[in-house]
């Protein structure tokens, strides 16, 4: 959803199982792009969002399907990408903290404590059930989002499947 975007700010949004691939993968999260120095993501901000999958299933081999990052026809792994990437929610259903932080591809520069450790991003953020409104994309109050991460609550309008 930046796509050449340079100083965006993307803040207190619900993102959930981004996908055009069908049940059949993790849905895909790809936030830049980056082919040459004229087409370069830069200086962007991603904070306090939630990002929920459905599953942990892949999709087939040649489409990367990597939880957060870029498709395969993107790079966003370097560090000037964003200025700010951070405060941010992440929950797959079916999966503990565990099995998510074990996944080798969930990020563009592979496993969860890779994008942490080496690209210093996400550092505060959360892997928790969101704590959606029953039939809603709205989260409760009791959600993380809000208790943790200062998220804001949306509009009823806007949390309606």
């Amino acid at each position: 959803f930046i796509h050449w975007g340079v100083n965006n700010t993307i803040t207190n949004n619900v993102f959930y199982n981004n996908s055009n691939l069908g049940e059949s993968s993790n849905g895909q999260f790809s936030y830049a792009h980056t082919v040459s120095a004229m087409n370069t993501s830069a200086a962007n901000i991603f904070s306090r969002n939630v990002i929920a999958y459905f599953n942990l299933s892949y999709a087939a081999a040649s489409w990367s399907s990597a939880a957060v990052g870029c498709p395969s026809w993107g790079e966003c792994s370097d560090k000037h990408t964003f200025d700010e990437f951070d405060a941010n929610l992440y929950y797959m259903e079916g999966a503990d903290e565990e099995a998510w932080g074990n996944l080798a591809d969930v990020t563009p520069v592979g496993a969860w404590s890779t994008w942490r450790d080496e690209m210093e991003y996400d550092l505060t953020s959360i892997y928790a059930d969101p704590d959606f409104e029953d039939g809603s994309l709205c989260v409760k109050e009791s959600s993380p989002a809000r208790t943790q991460l200062d998220f804001e609550p949306l509009d009823e309008v806007a949390c309606e499947c």
